[in-house]
């Protein structure tokens, strides 16, 4: 008999949960993506606004700037690119899903769709400096689907070879991409003006990243927990060694490739470390924040700095711990570092937590050509933000290896 009741009590409880939810969607209507859901992932309720869109207009919209830390979109972002001139100051993005490109002015906060070509499932987009010409990288049964888009009043695309991977955009009519041919990786360079592909080189490394800058191309393998993974550099066709053989080893090279910062599993601390090597004199120096590629980007080199989002999940032990984040097993409640090289100290400069309300997990952080602005998405929903650098403040300084927060 009280088995009876209990059953009869649970489905009136859940009959009336049901109707209270389909009054609910009757009257305020369903979320609009799955993002509107969940950007909120957090310890705590939000203390910055989201970004508010007029609906005046399909095509022009208006993103409700505010001041210091700030979120510039809603919709998941696939790449983008930081744009400055002497009047203005833009970014342009491209959309997941869609790879529509989006263009925001930063002064006065209007929004206007510039590519409204359709390609299902894109997930990466790479521009060139002008932010005039994208690939977009999709997937599709075979693989992944690469093309590249000139935006403007003749918007024309280009097929790039299937799987192809690396791509770097220097200029509007030219594209360096790899590909994977016999157990090696193949590099080439199609001008758009031409037609003509030119091979630059190819070398027997399959699982690596490319790093393309204005002086030098720089390999570096796979990180792998258990395997030695090296930096090169491609000179006359072969592999120049710059970086002793590390474990769990990445790195990033900044934008004139002539500098290199790498972090391994130091076997005998027992911890990951990061350290920056010039290439010009080949110097090294220590950096205090663990440093992740995605995470971090370096400065003008008038400031000779590197910043970086990290918490302190990458400063342990475990040396699976980057392995478990690329998978997306591990998410990381980041701040923001200065970290300055000559003093080889860093500065906390943002708790992302304590300053939006909720966990911030920072990916392809960049920085604006003329220092004065960070850029970045939130790996956990994709939405992008936008720091202005001008509004970071001293805080505690850190001996190398040791950051600290404020007040310790």
């Amino acid at each position: 008999m009280h088995k009876k009741t209990l059953i009869v009590v649970t489905g009136a409880i859940s009959l009336l949960a049901l109707l209270g939810l389909w009054g609910y969607l009757l009257l305020f209507g369903t979320s609009k993506s799955v993002s509107d859901i969940f950007v909120n992932l957090g310890l705590r309720e939000a203390t910055l606004e989201r970004p508010e869109f007029s609906t005046d207009s399909d095509e022009i919209r208006q993103v409700a700037l505010g001041t210091g830390l700030q979120q510039l979109t809603t919709r998941s972002v696939a790449g983008f690119v930081s744009i400055n001139t002497a009047s203005s100051s833009v970014i342009r993005y491209t959309e997941r899903g869609t790879g529509h490109v989006y263009e925001i002015d930063l002064t006065t906060g209007s929004e206007i769709r510039v590519l409204a070509t359709t390609i299902a499932k894109v997930t990466d987009a790479y521009f060139n400096p002008d932010g005039q010409t994208v690939v977009l990288v999709s997937e599709n049964e075979i693989g992944k689907r690469a093309s590249i888009h000139t935006i403007g009043s003749d918007s024309t695309s280009v097929d790039l070879p299937p799987n192809s991977h690396d791509f770097n955009l220097p200029n509007s009519t030219t594209v360096r991409y790899t590909k994977i041919e016999n157990d090696e990786t193949v590099a080439y360079e199609f001008n758009q003006t031409s037609g003509i592909t030119d091979e630059l080189w190819r070398i027997p490394l399959t699982q690596i990243g490319v790093y393309w800058s204005e002086d030098r191309t720089i390999i570096v393998n796979d990180p792998a927990p258990m395997l030695l993974g090296g930096v090169y550099e491609i000179e006359n066709g072969q592999l120049k060694q710059l970086v002793e053989p590390r474990y769990s080893l990445t790195a990033e090279v900044n934008r004139p490739g002539s500098k290199v910062l790498y972090t391994y599993y130091d076997l005998e601390q027992k911890r990951f470390v990061s350290t920056l090597i010039n290439l010009n004199d080949q110097s090294f120096s220590s950096v205090a924040v663990v440093s992740v590629p995605e995470k971090c980007d370096f400065s003008t080199p008038e400031q000779n700095v590197i910043w970086c989002a990290e918490s302190f999940v990458f400063g342990g032990s475990d040396r699976d711990v980057f392995k478990e984040w690329y998978q997306g097993t591990l998410i990381s409640e980041d701040l923001l570092w200065e970290n300055a090289i000559a003093e080889e100290k860093a500065y906390l400069r943002v708790d992302f937590l304590k300053e939006a309300g909720f966990v911030i997990d920072v990916e392809h952080l960049t920085v604006s050509a003329d220092g004065r602005q960070l850029f970045f998405t939130n790996k956990l929903n994709d939405a992008m933000w936008m720091y202005p650098l001008s509004q970071a403040e001293p805080a505690t300084v850190s001996d190398v290896g040791a950051p600290q927060t404020p007040g310790q």
